[in-house]
């Protein structure tokens, strides 16, 4: 499955939470007018990548064996996106 949405700004429209039917921490990505949100379940992910290639900066949720959860792609290319994609890529890369 794929879509193409604009999430926003991630330190405003990211938030972690509890599951009201499970009780377990999950992530949502939502976007500006939290119109389509993305809810990530935390268990589920082993590891995140940060990959850059020529014009794109993705951000993989892995699952167990590799198997990518979502794939990430900012499309924002001004200086401060890159920054902020750069000090994700720093802070959470060595946790993979």
């Amino acid at each position: 499955m794929e879509s193409t949405h604009t999430l926003g700004n991630p330190h405003m429209f990211m938030h972690s939470s509890t599951s009201p039917k499970t009780g377990d921490p999950i992530i949502t990505f939502a976007s500006p007018d939290k119109s389509f949100e993305f809810h990530v379940k935390v268990k589920e992910i082993e590891s995140v990548q940060f990959v850059e290639r020529q014009d794109m900066k993705i951000c993989r949720l892995i699952k167990s064996n590799t198997v990518a959860v979502c794939s990430l792609i900012l499309k924002d290319d001004s200086k401060e996106a890159t920054a902020w994609f750069t000090e994700m890529k720093n802070k959470y890369s060595s946790l993979s």
